[in-house]
């Protein structure tokens, strides 16, 4: 056999291999990868179909911090644009705290969940439930417990539940809007809008079977605390961006934008209070003012006359705007005395320090600012932590203790501004005297 014939006959045994090799194994078993290609595609459909998909709501939230340059302002700018919560980091832990989520739930109201119950596949209704259940009193036992409920007909329902501490069924018929008493407290069942009694009233009507599941409103806000993220989008412009996942897309968004409302509502409520305050304030120490110079004019009405002064000469001007000079400055120390007073009297007596602006206590004391500052933003992160913890958490431990420390500060700052005021007094009454018995 010569070399081409060699060379063809190789060629021939590689073209029989690929061929046997492609019967013989591919083809031969073919309906394996058709089953598996079916399995695949059944595998798909059964969990796009019967896993419930989760949606992600979110929403941006731009913080004006007013902070910075609110002790810069004067008296009357700061009761229109009082801000003292104590930064953006505040902000953040006062939109996640239990306080403000309560308030979020109880408008959103979902404290009762509804699922439509399929063969295999079970559905949140959320605003679209057919049924609603009003309840006076539940049973401790009855929260997070899945609650059958079978429409029978337009007037009929029939509710199934396990009985405590056992695997045995309870199952009994009411009628809807009649009060019920039973191992799960006392309720009624009414219907709602969405509720269509032609649809009950025909035996065919297959969507007619429900979960109802009443919840504890502390695992409640527990559940909705967690699922709430909060990110910087800019840190710089204070934007944030606020998320939230739920089965439900309307639920989800309904949560975000009632916590945004309730968060600005807060914030309007908590500058009114602090502004009122204020202003209560002011009145007290305009009061005071004012009856300081009716009794400095009435000195002066009762100098002229003891000296029998009728006719003011330019002498007698001088002599006069000297007194009135120092019955001035007195005046004012009096004023600022009272205003450590009251300052004090908070500090005592455990009060908010964020209902006292320290520019309206008119006493120019950087010391004095600052630790009234300091003070007023750790009681308010304090009060913050608490929404979310507990008194002996070692978180507030920490802020007792400093702010304890923060207040002996303060008030050996009030007391040594005191003395200061003390011995200035003094110096205006020797000078007065000095210019009374010329």
């Amino acid at each position: 056999m010569d070399t081409n014939e060699r060379d063809n006959t190789v060629h021939d045994e590689k073209k029989f291999n690929i061929k046997y090799f492609f019967f013989s194994k591919v083809i031969k078993y073919w309906y394996l990868y058709v089953l598996s290609f079916i399995v695949a595609i059944g595998a798909g459909y059964y969990y796009n179909w019967y896993t419930t998909p989760v949606y992600s709501a979110s929403c941006t939230l731009l913080i004006k911090d007013d902070k910075r340059n609110l002790y810069n302002q004067d008296l009357l700018s700061q009761v229109s644009n009082l801000d003292n919560t104590g930064g953006i980091d505040n902000e953040i832990e006062l939109l996640q705290s239990r306080s403000m989520i309560s308030k979020t739930l109880r408008k959103l109201e979902t404290d009762v969940s509804y699922f439509i119950q399929g063969n295999f596949k079970r559905t949140e209704l959320y605003k679209q439930s057919p049924i609603q259940i009003n309840y006076d009193s539940v049973a401790f036992s009855t929260f997070e417990q899945q609650i059958r409920l079978v429409v029978i007909d337009d007037k009929n329902y029939k509710i199934s539940y396990l009985k405590k501490n056992s695997t045995d069924e309870i199952t009994s018929t009411y009628k809807f809007g009649e009060q019920v008493k039973n191992n799960l407290g006392k309720f009624t069942v009414e219907k709602t809008s969405n509720f269509k009694d032609k649809d009950f009233k025909n035996e065919e009507f297959e969507k007619r079977n429900f979960v109802v599941i009443i919840h504890n409103f502390d695992n409640l806000i527990d559940k909705f605390t967690k699922g709430l993220e909060i990110q910087f989008v800019s840190k710089k412009a204070t934007v944030l961006q606020l998320t939230f996942n739920d089965p439900v897309p309307q639920k989800a968004g309904d949560f975000l934008n009632l916590l945004m409302d309730v968060y600005i509502q807060s914030g309007i409520d908590h500058k009114n209070e602090i502004a009122t305050n204020s202003l209560n304030f002011i009145d007290d120490q305009l009061e005071l003012i004012t009856t300081n110079l009716r009794s400095s004019e009435q000195d002066l009405e009762e100098f002229k006359t003891e000296k029998g002064i009728t006719d003011i000469g330019t002498e007698a001007q001088a002599f006069l705007g000297s007194v009135k000079v120092y019955d001035e400055k007195i005046s004012e120390i009096d004023i600022q005395n009272s205003f450590l007073a009251y300052l004090e009297q908070y500090i005592v007596q455990d009060k908010q320090l964020d209902k006292i602006s320290p520019a309206s206590l008119g006493i120019a004391d950087p010391l004095l600012t600052k630790l009234i500052t300091q003070l007023s933003d750790l009681q308010n992160q304090r009060k913050s932590q608490l929404n979310s913890t507990k008194p002996d958490n070692p978180i507030i431990v920490s802020f007792d203790i400093q702010i304890q420390n923060t207040k002996e500060d303060l008030l050996e700052n009030v007391r040594s501004i005191r003395d200061g005021l003390k011995a200035s007094r003094r110096q205006a009454e020797i000078q007065l005297n000095r210019i009374q018995v010329k």
